[in-house]
């Protein structure tokens, strides 16, 4: 017997093929649509309200840091501030000019036994400081410095080491120096006034040249005087004190000039006998 043929018949695995093509299309198709699918998460890459929040974080950071640049506005004021602050007597009057003022004014008070003006101190130095940009009112304020630092200088126990600190010192003791009787003449007001005594001690020590002619008054009468010397008025002592002071030196001159003539005269014989 022969065998049955075989029915050709065979569509379904072309089916399955074609199932399985299509299911193979299926699956590359939705394996080339997972991509497009997963795109979506790529979204997230816009991010402009981040820069939008740094650029308000920088203009807000700017803006806080904006009260700052007011600094640069106040510096120059402060070095404006600085500079209206010179030295002016360090610039204006010389080591040289404090040795010169100090001069006139012991010279004016040893001829006319007190302190000139500001006007005859001008007139005094005229062309002879380093400085000549000044007048009365600025020469009168720099007495007015030497004086002090005179009281300075003078409460200082140690040696003064520069030369020009003692040269200022010696010539501020002829110019300052007694001002005790002119502190006395000050106060006339309250000791007269309160009827104040003074010591005989001090009364010498104020006016030493009317204590000398009351000296000599208490030799020729014993016991006077001593007691009432401290009750004359101040402001009187002063002036007969200075009176005596300028008969004195007067008198002095005189005995320099009859000393003078008689040398003259001593050598004119002198020569008259060789």
């Amino acid at each position: 017997p022969t065998a049955a043929p075989t029915p050709k018949y065979q569509p379904p695995p072309q089916q399955q093929r074609e199932g399985s093509e299509s299911s193979d299309d299926e699956e590359e198709e939705e394996e080339e649509e997972e991509p497009t699918q997963a795109a979506p998460p790529s979204a997230p890459k816009k991010r402009p309200p981040p820069q939008q929040i740094d650029e308000e974080e920088e203009e807000g950071a700017s803006e806080e840091e904006a009260p700052p640049k007011l600094a640069p506005k106040q510096a120059p004021e402060g070095v404006k501030t600085k500079t209206k602050k010179p030295a002016v007597f360090s610039r204006i009057w010389s080591t040289d000019d404090d040795v010169r003022i100090l001069e006139a004014l012991a010279v004016h008070q040893k001829q006319h036994g007190t302190l000139p003006q500001s006007d005859a101190l001008v007139d005094a130095l005229a062309g002879k400081l380093d400085n000549r940009a000044y007048g009365p009112k600025e020469l009168k304020v720099k007495v007015g410095t030497l004086k002090r630092r005179y009281h300075a200088l003078s409460k200082r126990s140690e040696l003064l080491s520069k030369e020009h600190d003692r040269q200022v010192l010696d010539l501020s003791k002829t110019v300052w120096g007694g001002d005790k009787s002119t502190a006395a003449a000050a106060s006339v007001k309250t000791t007269a006034n309160g009827h104040k005594r003074k010591s005989f001690e001090e009364m010498c020590e104020l006016y030493p040249y009317l204590a000398e002619d009351v000296k000599e008054l208490m030799v020729e009468n014993p016991g006077m005087f001593k007691s009432d010397f401290g009750k004359m008025d101040h402001e009187k002592a002063r002036v007969m004190n200075e009176k005596i002071k300028r008969q004195r030196v007067a008198q002095m001159k005189l005995g320099l000039r009859r000393h003078d003539l008689i040398r003259e005269v001593t050598k004119t014989i002198i020569d008259l006998v060789d």
